[in-house]
């Protein structure tokens, strides 16, 4: 379980480190942490679609995430060196946002613990499109409720997730609620994130870090 949930934390963080001068090189933006935010659902989303046609052809699931992922380090690192100054000059950028995007995980995960069950809602179906996806092969998602049949529709989102499980050799029963947590963590950066963004910019840092909390407080917890 600890195992799990370090190599977790590790993968998440390098997602935000490759993800972000991807973003940047399609939008060409600065490195901000709004940027650095969204780099997140941008990796998971291009590492999915690229895994999914390479899966297509090649019909294995994880030589094509392997495949994929290794094109768009590369381009990453590609990027990281044609700029290396500016992503130097904002190391504390990566470090920050590994460490807040790890905390929220770690507070996620805390209150699940209480109690982790899959009861209630759509949370076995969900566990079995997950699970349908990380052992899919030969170029077919299969339906585990209809044994032999496919799965005719939306397991993209679980892909997404599923191909970093399945690159860092996360346990499918520990990594449902990693996959939670990380829909959680996500949430809250990007909202706090945006929020940011738009307050004025004669504010002074730190009240536009308090405001910009009120975002996912309202998000995620008042609603």
């Amino acid at each position: 379980m600890f195992i799990d949930l370090a190599l977790w934390l590790l993968a998440t963080s390098l997602i935000g480190l490759f993800g972000l001068p991807l973003i940047n090189k399609v939008y060409n933006k600065d490195v901000t942490f709004l940027n650095y935010s969204l780099s997140f659902p941008f990796f998971l989303i291009t590492n999915g679609l690229i895994s999914w046609l390479i899966f297509l052809i090649l019909k294995n699931y994880l030589i094509s995430n392997l495949v994929s992922v290794l094109i768009l380090i590369l381009i990453s690192l590609t990027e990281i060196y044609k700029k290396r100054s500016t992503y130097r000059e904002n190391y504390q950028l990566f470090i920050y946002g590994s460490l807040v995007v790890a905390l929220f995980q770690l507070i996620y995960l805390f209150y699940r613990s209480f109690n982790p069950d899959l009861i209630g809602t759509e949370k076995i179906m969900d566990f079995m499109m997950l699970s349908s996806v990380y052992n899919s092969y030969g170029g077919e998602v299969k339906d585990l409720w209809f044994s032999g049949s496919l799965n005719p529709y939306y397991y993209f989102g679980y892909w997404m997730y599923a191909s970093i499980l399945k690159l860092s050799t996360v346990s499918l029963y520990s990594g449902y609620n990693f996959i939670l947590s990380m829909t959680f963590s996500l949430t809250v950066i990007i909202s706090a994130s945006v929020s940011y963004n738009f307050i004025n910019v004669k504010v002074p840092n730190l009240r536009k870090y308090l405001y910009s909390a009120f975002a996912p407080l309202f998000i995620l917890f008042v609603s």
